[in-house]
């Protein structure tokens, strides 16, 4: 499982970039076939940590894996919702 950050923005997506290759190097030795975006932490997200979560979406179908998110509150799933990003992500609230 994969602990978003509390903030996923302009200033801090390129760490979350490295973390998160990091993890699905090590995610793909171990055969699991599902990526769990676990975002009980996320406070804060701009137009750059949406990108980033799409951007990780299809990294993740690209190399055959399954994204799926644990623990996202109600601001993370309304924004999902009226960014039209959660149909993409397949998140469901």
């Amino acid at each position: 499982m994969f602990v978003l950050a509390e903030t996923l923005s302009l200033h801090t997506v390129q760490e979350n970039v490295q973390e998160l290759l990091a993890y699905l190097d090590a995610q793909a030795e171990t055969g699991d076939r599902e990526i769990i975006l676990d975002a009980s932490k996320l406070r804060d997200i701009d137009t750059a940590g949406l990108q980033f979560l799409l951007s990780a979406s299809k990294t993740v179908s690209r190399i055959g894996l399954q994204l799926r998110f644990i623990n996202a509150g109600e601001f993370l799933s309304r924004l999902l919702e009226l960014s039209g990003a959660g149909d993409i992500l397949g998140h469901k609230p």
